[in-house]
């Protein structure tokens, strides 16, 4: 290249126009032709600068004033050579810029402009350091700088820049004008050309006017923004999976923006950070590419997923560690000098480099200097906000806060909306469970021609009702399987983010509720509702989560105890709803006990964990067989947990295996029901229990701790409540006695147990709630990008 165009615009420029001019003059290896345009200028002060300025340009020319747009354009059609840079009149090139960016565009000759990152002057002093080109990511937001070099021809291909842009952002529309006709840019990755910042500028008129100015692009390149050309274009230019295996293998996946490639043909043709392995001959299930893209985005390197495919990140792929190894890509070191320039950036950002900040504000300056990954670390530790990270938000306008952690959710394109609403629902586990299996009757209770359910499990080491999930939903999220702990509240924020479901229900999971502000404040049109079981103890839901209650639309209560709580805690009566749990009283049935003479059987029903107090079995059949020695009696355990091998340790020492019978999990509960004599529920936590209106169904007297919602349901008409006191031993100990000694009694108190459910605990009932829960939530009308 022996020459190219400068185009400098201008209106009412002050003395920095000849900087300006002089740094376009001194392009090393290259004769400029300077084309200066005076876009109307009037002012006299103005008017100086520009009769100094025009005898040092080729070409001086006028017009009336009509815009920064129309000035370029004006200065594109006089340019007499095939290539152009706009400068604006107060910024200066470096030396290098047309040399470098005219190399650039030989060796890619399908780009049709080159840029690079740009160093900030004036007011402010700092490298701005620009992403490479994406097209997807330049659709939601102008990632580039106005000066680049720019092949004249394509230019004229597009029309030029958009004169009706009067008030900004002309430069961001001119080069998806470029893309819409497959032309495109190429990035140089250190800084070429200084911007000046000295009070208001265009730039910030640009800024006041986003939305105006952000529509006007969206309507102008309507077609590049519908959804299926959306798609098409992340595919390649953003791609949120790079499968490797067949077609046949990849089948139809939950996410769209995904590439494809045999074996031998992956690796640096593909743009993903993720790359998804199929194994052997088997199909993927339809969520492995959206399992893949969020396993590597929380930070892990390689992950297997249930399918058989395998989840690795781009470095691991490209190392040789994987399958079908590609030679290593070793990124170079960063130099010194980028170094220093980040860390003086980052130390302005934070304004520890000036003066006045310390001495105002010391402490808030020393805090800022402790790095953000060990702030990090301790928020984590702890389990709460030691330090607060909303600052760093304005630095990175994508960011979440989620947990105390500071972290860009990962952004994808799942499968588009159709009629169907879409609704989601986070649970800790997938089962089994009291609450769980609530949560399951509720999805079961949707009509699934109209909704499209989300299952998103945060922390779940049990998958025995995947199954049954897996019947009762579209899509099921086991994190704890994918996703590392500090970053699941993240993920689930990222799922809800991207799918955008109509409604979403959380229950019992306190990291979710984190994300609940996020979704209120970016995703208004979610409706956010939970479901509240416990009401005291360690998890007394309504009370950890006071500080989000103005996030939640409505609170879904199974108790009246836990309405009176919210109401107690000022949540408005009409934010409050209460749907009692429900019980199959076709599969729930009074069924025939023990045989006369045989041993009685005390039933205990549910997860082996602290909560539940299943130790506390042992001390209470150790009192009843000291003081009431001639009942023939046994413990019927039904459940496993955490304390699944303590409980049977105790056992032994107290010399009781006779009288226990330690059952692990039961899949169906209703025939231990009909067997038993009794249900003894000794927990220090609960809500309603669904094993004890099971037991009222199957007409089962219960003997309970006084603990939650327990009175609502257990009282003298069904059983016998026990106080939490230094006598509950000696008096569950006692209550079961009475009950094994007396069967007219047990049978008085199952009859009154089983129409207390038949008049306000049917399964039917309960399901009917749940319908009518989400019928609030009509589908959108369209798909949201």
């Amino acid at each position: 290249m022996d020459s190219l165009s400068i185009v400098i615009p201008c209106y009412n420029p002050q003395s920095y126009l000849h900087e300006a001019i002089a740094s376009a003059r001194a392009q090393t290896g290259v004769r400029p032709e300077i084309i200066l345009v005076n876009d109307g200028t009037a002012a006299p002060e103005a008017l100086d600068v520009l009769r100094t300025a025009a005898a040092s340009v080729d070409h001086y020319l006028v017009q009336s004033n009509r815009g920064l747009a129309a000035a370029r354009n004006t200065g594109f059609r006089a340019a007499s050579h095939p290539w152009v840079i706009p400068l604006d009149a107060d910024d200066t090139l470096r030396p290098e810029f047309a040399i470098t960016c005219a190399e650039a565009l030989r060796t890619n000759p399908a780009s049709a402009f080159a840029y690079g990152d740009y160093e900030v002057f004036g007011s402010e002093s700092y490298v701005e350091r620009l992403p490479g080109y994406n097209l997807y990511r330049l659709l939601h937001r102008n990632t580039l700088t106005y000066a680049a070099l720019i092949r004249k021809e394509d230019w004229t291909l597009v029309g030029g820049y958009d004169e009706s842009m009067t008030r900004g952002y002309e430069d961001w529309e001119f080069w998806l004008n470029l893309a819409s006709h497959g032309r495109f840019g190429h990035h140089i990755g250190h800084p070429l050309f200084r911007y000046r910042k000295h009070g208001p500028s265009l730039f910030d008129i640009a800024k006041a006017h986003h939305s105006e100015l952000a529509g006007y692009i969206r309507a102008k390149h309507a077609r590049m923004y519908t959804q299926p050309e959306l798609t098409r274009i992340k595919a390649y230019w953003d791609p949120a999976v790079c499968i490797v295996g067949s077609e046949l293998q990849t089948g139809r996946q939950s996410l769209q923006d995904y590439e494809r490639f045999d074996a031998d043909a992956a690796g640096t043709a593909s743009r993903s950070a993720t790359f998804l392995l199929a194994g052997g001959t088997q199909r993927l299930d339809s969520e492995s590419a959206e399992r893949a893209a969020l396993a590597v985005w929380s930070g892990s390197t390689s992950v297997s997923l249930p399918d058989g495919s395998v989840a690795l990140s781009r470095k691991i792929f490209l190392s040789g560690l994987a399958p079908n190894p590609r030679p290593p890509v070793r990124p170079p070191l960063p130099a010194l000098p980028g170094v220093l320039e980040t860390l003086r950036r980052h130390l302005a950002n934070a304004e520890l480099l000036s003066l006045d900040s310390w001495i105002r504000y010391p402490l808030r300056s020393a805090m800022r200097l402790i790095p953000l990954a060990l702030k990090q670390r301790v928020n984590r530790f702890a389990g709460r906000e030691v330090f607060d990270l909303t600052f760093y938000l304005r630095f990175q306008p994508k960011s979440v806060v989620v947990a105390g952690e500071l972290g860009v959710p990962l952004l994808y394109l799942p499968a588009p909306r159709t009629r169907r609403r879409r609704l989601g629902l986070i649970t800790p586990h997938l089962g089994p469970g009291g609450a769980e299996r609530v949560m399951l009757e509720i999805a079961r209770s949707q009509d699934r021609a109209d909704c499209e359910i989300f299952l998103i499990a945060a922390q779940s080491g049990d998958t025995r009702w995947l199954s049954e999930w897996r019947m009762a939903v579209d899509h099921v999220y086991d994190l704890e399987a994918v996703i590392r702990l500090e970053r699941r509240a993240s993920a689930i924020y990222s799922i809800l983010a991207n799918w955008r479901p109509d409604a979403v229900l959380f229950q019992n999971t306190l990291l979710a509720y984190s994300i609940m502000p996020h979704l209120k404040q970016n995703l208004p049109s979610i409706r956010v509702l939970d479901l509240i079981h416990a009401t005291g103890g360690e998890w007394d839901i309504s009370a950890a989560t006071a500080g989000v209650a103005s996030a939640i639309d409505l609170r879904v209560v199974v108790s009246e105890a836990a309405r009176r709580k919210l109401l107690d805690q000022g949540i408005a009566e009409h934010k409050i709803r209460l749907i009692r749990n429900g019980v199959d009283l076709e599969r729930f049935h009074p069924g025939e006990t023990a045989a006369s003479g045989g041993a009685r059987r005390v039933l205990f029903a549910g997860r082996l964990d602290p909560a539940k107090r299943p130790h506390l079995l042992v001390d209470i059949a150790s009192a009843l067989r000291s003081r009431h020695g001639a009942i023939d009696f046994c413990f019927v355990v039904a459940g496993d947990g955490p304390q699944s091998q303590s409980l049977a340790r105790r056992v032994r020492r107290a010399g009781l295996e006779s009288v226990f019978l330690l059952r692990g999990h039961v899949a169906d509960l209703a025939p231990e029901l009909a067997a038993c004599d009794l249900l003894v529920v000794p927990s220090e936590i609960e809500g309603v229990p669904l094993a004890v209106l099971e037991a009222f169904a199957s007409s089962k007297p219960v003997v309970a701790s006084a603990v939650g919602s327990v009175p609502e349901l257990v009282g003298p008409d069904t059983g016998f409540l026990v106080p939490r006191d230094s006598s509950e031993v000696a008096r569950f100990a006692d209550a079961i006695a009475t009950l094994l000694e007396q069967p007219q009694l047990r049978r008085k108190l199952g009859s009154n147990g089983r129409r207390l459910v038949e008049s306000g605990y049917s399964l039917e009932r309960a399901r009917s709630s749940y319908r009518e829960l989400f019928a609030e939530n009509p589908p959108e009308p369209h798909a949201r990008v």
